[in-house]
């Protein structure tokens, strides 16, 4: 179920931000203060700023449901696998990575209502932020694929 709603919101988020073309990632993903402000400046000036503040309707959920259906994805792997319950931690790496996201939103509404607001530091951790998220959401989710669409290997045994 999570997985239908997550692709219901990434679809939606995806109509609604579809005239800002590739700014609507490069703005995410900068860790440079002037391609922030150009973007910025740029969506402005061309009224399509509305467009952005739009998807966060949306954006401020989609975390909430990537992360349950990747950790519920990874649970069934583990499950599958046999994995280890002292490695059931990493569970909540999804979580982070949604944690990670709801911080960028937060720090693009905060630049994007006052511009003399973006600075080096705050557009390089807002990049670092977003990056990382993109980073630990794939690792778990096809790491979490590997594990569980490999062929098992009926003739090992598991350790007791």
């Amino acid at each position: 179920m999570f997985l239908i709603l997550y692709i219901i919101s990434q679809i939606s988020i995806m109509i609604i931000t579809s005239g800002l073309g590739s700014d609507f990632l490069s703005l995410q993903i900068t860790l440079s203060r002037d391609t922030f402000l150009g973007i910025a400046q740029n969506w402005q000036s061309q009224g399509l700023i509305d467009m952005y503040y739009r998807h966060f309707y949306f954006d401020y959920i989609h975390p909430l449901l990537y992360g349950i259906f990747i950790s519920s994805f990874m649970a069934k792997a583990f499950n599958k696998r046999n994995i280890s319950e002292s490695l059931d931690l990493l569970l909540l790496l999804p979580f982070v990575a949604s944690a990670l996201d709801m911080v960028e939103n937060s720090i693009h509404l905060y630049l994007l209502a006052d511009l003399s607001r973006v600075t080096y530091g705050i557009v390089l951790f807002s990049g670092v932020c977003t990056n990382l998220k993109w980073v630990i959401a794939l690792m778990s989710l096809f790491g979490s694929a590997a594990l569980f669409f490999a062929p098992v290997n009926k003739n090992s045994q598991t350790a007791s």
